[in-house]
């Protein structure tokens, strides 16, 4: 059994943008896992610092849809996206008594949140 690696992907925001972040969290064979009575959490972390800006709970959609195996959202919240910096962002099922951590082969999902659109 081959295990999948997850590419490095960069979202781009600008300060005040509070749109939604969606994820499918795969296992280490690419699989998305089901999350079906799962407790997820989102976190951020500062790159500059290693500061934790944000861990607050992920929403877990019906999971009895097919299309919606593994999916997490985050609906960011006002401080969240108030001030511009880089951010690593990661989910954690925090269900049984040790913590699994989403994507599993480290942190890969970058947020960059601008004062400005670039152009």
């Amino acid at each position: 059994m081959a295990i999948q690696t997850n590419e490095p992907e960069i979202i781009e925001r600008v300060v005040g943008d509070r749109d939604p972040l969606g994820a499918y969290l795969r296992d280490n064979t690419g699989a998305k896992v089901d999350l079906t009575g799962r407790t997820i959490v989102c976190r951020w972390l500062d790159i500059t610092d290693g500061t934790q800006t944000v861990a607050d709970a992920a929403t877990v959609p019906d999971a009895d849809q097919v299309a919606n195996i593994g999916l997490v959202t985050y609906s960011p919240a006002t401080a969240d996206v108030a001030t511009a910096g880089t951010f690593v962002v990661y989910f954690i099922d925090t269900t049984d008594a040790v913590d699994i951590r989403y994507p599993y082969d480290g942190a890969k999902l970058t947020m960059r949140i601008k004062s400005e659109v670039s152009r």
